[in-house]
C-alpha cells in the first residue's frame, strides 16, 4: 500500500489516510475512536451505462447475483445473515456510472464481513440456477417501481436524448430485457463482471473506532483479493442533440402535484467538477432571499418551490436541472420562463466581486474543519464518490466550494444557460398522450420550444441577494427558563474540557407538545410548513456553517433537532437556535401561508399515493396510536387554515427542551419561548398516550392503496414495556431477520420488497414482518408467513440455550457501542425528558446479558404460544387495474 498525503484534513478527531494499492484499488481509511459501529463502502466504477445494449438491467441483475454466493462464501445469502449476526445493515444499488456496497456492523465484526464483501465482489458463482430466480426479483422490482415518477422521468427524458447516449436507454431491466436462457445469462454476467470488477474500477472507504493499523491490514487484504487490471475508460456522445434545443417535453406524471424541469445540458467544461463557478449558480438560484431565483419566481406566485442539481458527467458533460413545483398551468409556462429569463439575465449582470465571499467561506471553514456529520454510512458515500471522480487533494473538500471563484469559468456557465440551450419538461396528469415509451409506457409529447426570450434583466442588488450572515435575535425581556411550568427541561452533561472550543460538537431539541385531541397530524405538518419557510434562509446558512437541521413528527409531538459546532456568537448553534425562535415568534406573511397550504395538500397526494408496504406501515402506527374507540383518521384536512391556525397551534404548544447545560443567557431564551408560545406560560399537561394493545389472537385491517402490487403487514405485539420484553424481542428479531429474507424473498420469490423488523411503539416492542409483492396474492403471502412462524419455531426452540447467549451478548455489545456514542447518549437523555425512564439500550442490554432460559421461553411463548398479532393487508382502489399476475420462473427456460 503506497501513501498518498492529503492536502488538509477535518480537526475532528478522527484520523483521515488515504492509500493506493500496487494492482490500482485506492482507498480512505478513517479510524474514529468515538465510532460506534464499523461501516464499509466498496465502489465499482460500472454501471448500467455500461452494460450491453443487448441486456438492460445486467449490471442491477450482477449486483443482485454477488448475494447468491461466492467461491469461499457458496451459500446464497449468507452475507445478510452474517451481517445480521453482528447487530449490522447492509444495502447494494445499480446507478448510471457506478454501483455500490456497502454494510455497518459491530467493530468486532468488521474482519469477517470484510472478508467475505471482498470474496463476493472478486469470485461470485453467478450459477444459471439462482440467475433465473434474481431475474424474476429484479421483474418484480420493475413492477414496484413503475410507481416511481422517477423511473417515468427517464423514460421520457430517453425519449429525446441522443441514441448514442446511454441515458436514451431502458436501465432498469426486467425480465424482457435481460432475455435469453439462464445458462447463456450467467455467461453474460461473468463477462461483464471479468470487464469491470477489478481493483484499478474500485474504491474502498472504511470507518472504524479500530487503529489505522488494523484498518489498513483488512484494506490491503481487501485489495489483494481482487483482479488486477486497468481502470475503466469512458468517452460519451453528448446527452441532448443540438437539433432538439430548444425543447418542450410534456409526459405523464405519477403524481398528482405537477413538476417542472429547466433542463440545459453543458459541454466542454472539465473544471465543473473541482469548481467553485457551479456551486455559486446553484446558490443563487436556490435562495429565497428577493434576489435569488427561488425568491423571484416565488415573488410572482409562479411557482412554490425550487431545487437545483448540478451534474458533472464524463466527457467533459454536465446536465443543470432545475426541478420546480409551479403555480401556473401547463399551456401558461412562458410566464415562468420570462422570468426566469430576466432573472438570469440580471444575475449575469451582477459583479462577483461584490458578492459575499468571504462571509460564505468562513462558513464553510468551519464546516470542513468538523468533519462529515450525520450518518457515516451517508458520508462515506459520498466520500466513495469524491475518491472516484475528483483529483486527490479535492477528496475531503465540499466539491471546491471554498475555492475562489474564477470569472471566465463563471462566464462559460452562464454562456450555456441560454434560451437556445434549454429543454422544460413538463409533467402533469392527462388522459392521453400522442406517444407511449417502451417499457414503462409512459405517456408524452415533444415539440419545439415557442418561447420568445426577453432581453431585458432584473435590477438584482446583492443587498437583497445572497447571504450568509444571522439576523439579530427579537429583543425581549428575559426570563428564566426554570419560570415556565409549561416547559420540560434538561441539560445534557458537558463533556470535555472546561474551555470550550468554537468546534466543540453539540445538540439540541425542541419538540412542541399539544395535548391529545389538540392538533391533528395535517394541522402539525402545516405548521412544520410554515416555520420552514420562516426560517429557508437560515437554514442554508446554518447548513453552510456545519448545523444541521431536522424536522420529525410524531404523534402529538413536533421536533426540531440542531446539531453542529458550538461556533461563535455570530454563527454557532446558539446563535442559530435563538435565531429559529425569533423567526418563528413573528405571524407569516399571508404569501407563505399560502405557500405551506400547497405544501400540505402535496404531503396529503403523498400519503394517499404512497406504495403499499408505506401505507400499511402507517396505518400500523396510527391504529396503535388511537384511542381504541375511535377509528384513527390520518389525512383530515385542518378544521381552520391561515393565520387563526397559526396562532391556535402557538397557543396551545408546550414545550420538551434537551439542551447542552453550559448554555449561557438562557433567562433570553426563557423570554422567547414564553413571547412566542404562551402555552410555557400555563402548568404542563402533555401527557403520552400507551400504545393500544391488541387482543389475542390475530386480527386483520384492510389498507386502501393506489397501486396494484400487494403489501401484506403481519405485526405481533408483546404483552408488556419492560427491559426484559424489549432485550428478548431484540432478540428474536436477530434470529428471525435473515432467514425471513432469505426464504420468502430468495427462496419463494414472493415479492421484491421483504422485511423483518423491530418496532416498538412507545417503548411497547413488537415485530413486524413486511412483504410486498407484484405477483402473488395475498393468500399465498399470509399461508407463506404462517408457514415460516412455525418452521423458526421449531428451529429456534431446537437452538441450545448457549448459542441464543451467545448472540444476546453480541447484541448487548451492539447496544452499548451506540449507547457510549454521543447519539446514543442524547437519545437515552431524550427519552428520560419524555418520562420512559428504562426505556432505552442500556436498560435492554444488561437484559440481554442476564436473560434467562425461563425468561428466554416466555418471550418465545408470547410469539408462538399464545401470540397477538394484527395483519393489514393491502386492497387496490377500484379505480386502479390489478397487473395481471406475473408467470414464475420455470428453470431453463427464457421468460
Amino acid at each position: 500500500m503506497h501513501s498518498i498525503p492529503l492536502a488538509s484534513t477535518p480537526d475532528d478527531g478522527r484520523d483521515y489516510r488515504l492509500y493506493h494499492h500496487a494492482n490500482g484499488l485506492r482507498c480512505l481509511l478513517v479510524s474514529d475512536p468515538s465510532a460506534s459501529q464499523a461501516t464499509c463502502v466498496a465502489q465499482v466504477d460500472a454501471g448500467s451505462h455500461d452494460e450491453p445494449d443487448s441486456h438492460a438491467g445486467l449490471a442491477h441483475l450482477l449486483e443482485h447475483m454477488l448475494f447468491m454466493g461466492s467461491e469461499y462464501y457458496p451459500e446464497p445469502g449468507s452475507f445478510p445473515a452474517l451481517v445480521s449476526r453482528w447487530g449490522g445493515r447492509y444495502n447494494a444499488s445499480t446507478a448510471g456510472e457506478e454501483t455500490r456496497f456497502f454494510f455497518s456492523v459491530a467493530s468486532a465484526g468488521l474482519l469477517s464481513c470484510i472478508g467475505q464483501l471482498a470474496d463476493m465482489l472478486a469470485a461470485p458463482l453467478i450459477e444459471a440456477t439462482q440467475v433465473g430466480a434474481e431475474r424474476q426479483v429484479i421483474h418484480a422490482e420493475f413492477h414496484t417501481r413503475l410507481a416511481d415518477d422517477a423511473l417515468h422521468a427517464q423514460a421520457a427524458l430517453g425519449q429525446v436524448t441522443n441514441s448514442a447516449h446511454p441515458l436514451s436507454r431502458f436501465s432498469a431491466g426486467n425480465a424482457t430485457s435481460l432475455n435469453g436462457t439462464d445458462s447463456m445469462l450467467a455467461s453474460l454476467l461473468l463477462q461483464f463482471h471479468r470487464q469491470y470488477y477489478r481493483a484499478a474500477n474500485m474504491v474502498l472507504v472504511l470507518h472504524a473506532n479500530q487503529p489505522l493499523a488494523d484498518l489498513l491490514a483488512l484494506a490491503a487484504s481487501f485489495a489483494e483479493r481482487q483482479a488486477p487490471g486497468e481502470r475503466n475508460r469512458r468517452t460519451r456522445a453528448p446527452v441532448l442533440g443540438a437539433d432538439l434545443l430548444p425543447g418542450r417535453l410534456q409526459r405523464q406524471a405519477q403524481s398528482g402535484m405537477p413538476r417542472w424541469q429547466l433542463m440545459y445540458p453543458l459541454a466542454e467544461m472539465p473544471w465543473l467538477n473541482h469548481d467553485s463557478a457551479g456551486q455559486w449558480l446553484c446558490e443563487w438560484i436556490a435562495s429565497p432571499t428577493p434576489a435569488g431565483a427561488l425568491g423571484w419566481l416565488r415573488d410572482r406566485h409562479l411557482i412554490s418551490q425550487l431545487t437545483v442539481h448540478l451534474e458533472a458527467m464524463p466527457g467533459d458533460q454536465g446536465l443543470l436541472c432545475i426541478e420546480l413545483q409551479p403555480l401556473l398551468k401547463p399551456n401558461d409556462y412562458p410566464q415562468l420562463l420570462d422570468a426566469w429569463q430576466v432573472w438570469l439575465n440580471g444575475l449575469a449582470k451582477t459583479i462577483t466581486q461584490h458578492w459575499p465571499t468571504d462571509a460564505r467561506k468562513s462558513l464553510l471553514d468551519q464546516s470542513f474543519a468538523l468533519g462529515p456529520q450525520g450518518e457515516p454510512v451517508e458520508w462515506l458515500k459520498v466520500l466513495a464518490q469524491r475518491l472516484m471522480r475528483l483529483p486527490v487533494e479535492l477528496v475531503l473538500e465540499p466539491a471546491a466550494n471554498r475555492q475562489p471563484l474564477i470569472e471566465h469559468h463563471w462566464r462559460a456557465l452562464l454562456s450555456q444557460v441560454q434560451p437556445a440551450n434549454l429543454l422544460l419538461v413538463q409533467a402533469y396528469g392527462r388522459a392521453d398522450w400522442p406517444g407511449y415509451t417502451p417499457w414503462t409506457h409512459t405517456g408524452f409529447q415533444y415539440d419545439a420550444l415557442s418561447w420568445r426570450p426577453p432581453a431585458r434583466g432584473a435590477p438584482l442588488s446583492t443587498i437583497d441577494g445572497l447571504h450568509f450572515g444571522l439576523p439579530l435575535p427579537l429583543s425581549i425581556a428575559p426570563m428564566a427558563l426554570e419560570a415556565l411550568p409549561g416547559l420540560r427541561l434538561l441539560d445534557l452533561p458537558s463533556h470535555g474540557s472546561t474551555e470550550a472550543s468554537a468546534l466543540q460538537l453539540v445538540k439540541t431539541r425542541l419538540t412542541w407538545c399539544w395535548r391529545s385531541g389538540q392538533s391533528s397530524e395535517p394541522q402539525r405538518v402545516w405548521l412544520q410548513a410554515c416555520w420552514a419557510l420562516q426560517i429557508e434562509s437560515l437554514a442554508r446558512c446554518a447548513e453552510l456553517a456545519g448545523v444541521i437541521m431536522e424536522w420529525q413528527q410524531a404523534t402529538d409531538l413536533l421536533s426540531l433537532t440542531l446539531s453542529g459546532p458550538l461556533g461563535h456568537a455570530s454563527n454557532g448553534i446558539l446563535a442559530i437556535t435563538r435565531n429559529v425562535l425569533s423567526t418563528i415568534a413573528r405571524a407569516p406573511e399571508p404569501g407563505l401561508i399560502e405557500l405551506a397550504g400547497y405544501r400540505l395538500r402535496a404531503w396529503q397526494a403523498e400519503q394517499a399515493e404512497r406504495l403499499p408496504a408505506y401505507r400499511c406501515l402507517a396505518e400500523l402506527d396510527a391504529l396503535l396510536a388511537a384511542d381504541p374507540g375511535q377509528q384513527p383518521r390520518i389525512y383530515d384536512d385542518p378544521p381552520a387554515s391561515g393565520l387563526s391556525l397559526w396562532r391556535c397551534l402557538h397557543e396551545r404548544a408546550q414545550l420538551f427542551w434537551l439542551k447542552p447545560a453550559d448554555w449561557p443567557d438562557t433567562q433570553i431564551d426563557g423570554g422567547l419561548l414564553a413571547s412566542a408560545f404562551p402555552g410555557v406560560t400555563r402548568q404542563f399537561d402533555w401527557g403520552e398516550q400507551p400504545a393500544r394493545m391488541l387482543p389475542k389472537g390475530v386480527g386483520q385491517c384492510v389498507v386502501t392503496v393506489q397501486h396494484a402490487d400487494r403489501g401484506q403487514l403481519l405485526y405481533c405485539q408483546a404483552r408488556a414495556a419492560t427491559a426484559l420484553e424489549r432485550a428478548g424481542w431484540r432478540l428474536l428479531h436477530q434470529l428471525l431477520a435473515s432467514a425471513f429474507f432469505d426464504s420468502l424473498r430468495t427462496r419463494q420469490q414472493l415479492g421484491y420488497w421483504v422485511v423483518a423488523r423491530y418496532h416498538e411503539v412507545a417503548g411497547l416492542p413488537g415485530l413486524l414482518l413486511l412483504v410486498q409483492s407484484p405477483s402473488h396474492e395475498h393468500a399465498q403471502i399470509a399461508a407463506a408467513m404462517e408457514l415460516f412462524l412455525l418452521q423458526q419455531q421449531k428451529l429456534i426452540g431446537a437452538l441450545p440455550f448457549t448459542a441464543i447467549s451467545a448472540q444476546a451478548e453480541r447484541l448487548a455489545d451492539a447496544l452499548q457501542a451506540r449507547e457510549a456514542a454521543a447519539e446514543g447518549a442524547f437519545e437515552r437523555y431524550w427519552q428520560v425528558l419524555l418520562g420512559r425512564v428504562g426505556a432505552y439500550a442500556p436498560a435492554d442490554g444488561e437484559a440481554l446479558r442476564q436473560l434467562q432460559p425461563a425468561q428466554w421461553q416466555e418471550v418465545q411463548a408470547q410469539l408462538w404460544g399464545q401470540p397477538v398479532r394484527l395483519r393489514l393487508i393491502s386492497e387496490t382502489h377500484p379505480k386502479v387495474a390489478h397487473d395481471s399476475v406475473l408467470p414464475k420462473h420455470q428453470e431453463g427456460r427464457a421468460l
